[in-house]
């Protein structure tokens, strides 16, 4: 078994993209903040449970990605989701900007920039995905006090893809404001 399989698993990701290349980036990366979204509410959905365990019934819906009773399963399983969506979807969007029409310069700093995150934040996977074979009740903690590591990483990959968005943006205004000067 190896020491990093969110790394393994982020590099499997990335190899397995390589098969069907992303020609534009900018849908790929709102459907990850979107996946993103449902979790984080989910996250939060599972504190309000941990506060008040009887304001829900067995087997119920806690936001749209797990229940009651695989909530543990799901949390585990969130480390490895992170560093595959990052290999299969994040790095391969945002080098895919410029069939968006980002330049490529633009484009090779942003992706120089994430990358440089990515590998924060697959590391940061491997840790919380050792934590996590431990008892479930200490991230059950850290989940009510604010301090969780899988919330933090949803967080990070949150941010990572919302900047590449925002360049997307940028470069598309741009591109309004040279046709209206040109026009």
């Amino acid at each position: 078994m190896s020491k990093t399989p969110c790394r393994d698993a982020f590099h499997a990701a990335e190899h397995s993209r390589r098969a069907i290349p992303l020609s534009q980036g900018e849908y790929k990366l709102r459907e990850l903040r979107l996946a993103i979204a449902c979790m984080q509410n989910s996250m939060l959905a599972i504190c309000e449970y941990l506060e008040k365990p009887r304001s829900v019934r067995p087997g119920e819906l806690l936001g749209q990605c797990c229940t009651t009773d695989d909530k543990a399963y799901w949390i585990r399983g969130i480390p490895m989701w992170i560093a595959d969506q990052l290999g299969r979807n994040a790095i391969p969007a945002i080098a895919a900007l410029t069939g968006d029409g980002v330049a490529r310069g633009h484009v090779a700093v942003e992706l120089r920039r994430a990358r440089e995150d990515v590998n924060r934040i697959v590391a940061n996977c491997d840790k919380q995905h050792a934590q996590l074979k431990g008892r479930i009740a200490r991230e059950y903690d850290a989940i009510r006090s604010g301090s969780s590591g899988v919330c933090f990483l949803l967080n990070d990959v949150d941010d990572l893809a919302r900047r590449a968005l925002q360049l997307n943006a940028w470069s598309e205004s741009r591109m309004r404001e040279a046709l209206i000067l040109n026009w």
